[in-house]
């Protein structure tokens, strides 16, 4: 049903009131969690499906909002951050050989800044677990290039939650002309 798509879901208490929302691939909603009760199959609701990685967390941070966390005094829900995290995410593996050949690594620096500027150009944003596990990469090795550039104003990052999501720096007049170059070269190399 969920496949390769990520959706939202809510854990709901005995009166119907949800007291948990997430987001998830595969059977993630069903499996044990560490910070909240997982109900019964009957009480756990999907909220929407078919999502990108993206428009789930924006989803999950809305219905967040909307309900409140208990922790802060503000709301009903057990979720201790407003908006998930990625050790609960299985990624897609690819390989970074396909992604980056040894052109497009000699005008970044190398395969790792390659395939960072080319996943976050195809998918908006990303984070630096997402791309480390995604390619095979270190997470050291990615949260290194992930600074690097955006330290030279190429990529700009925002925190949500525990998560710290890098996207292109639109206020750069150069990334449009590069993510232009990016799309060109990636519909040639993936497709």
């Amino acid at each position: 049903m969920f496949n390769q798509f990520f959706y939202t879901y809510a854990y709901l208490d005995e009166n119907g009131s949800p007291y948990y929302i997430g987001k998830g691939q595969g059977k993630r909603a069903y499996m044990k969690h560490d910070n909240t009760e997982t109900p019964h199959i009957s009480q756990i609701l999907i909220l929407k499906s078919n999502l990108t990685e993206q428009e789930a967390l924006k989803h999950e941070e809305y219905m967040i909002s909307i309900y409140g966390r208990k922790h802060q005094g503000l709301g009903i829900l057990d979720n201790k951050f407003e908006r998930g995290h990625a050790s609960s995410i299985q990624y897609k593996e690819e390989d970074p050989d396909k992604w980056a050949d040894s052109l497009i690594c000699s005008i970044f620096g190398n395969k790792t800044a390659a395939c960072v500027l080319l996943f976050i150009d195809k998918n908006e944003d990303a984070h630096a677990t997402r791309i480390a596990k995604t390619f095979g990469f270190g997470l050291n090795q990615t949260q290194r290039q992930l600074k690097r550039l955006e330290q030279n104003y190429i990529l700009q990052s925002r925190r949500i939650g525990l998560l710290k999501l890098y996207s292109f720096n639109r206020s750069n007049p150069t990334v449009k002309r590069l993510r232009i170059f990016l799309s060109e070269y990636m519909s040639t190399v993936l497709h």
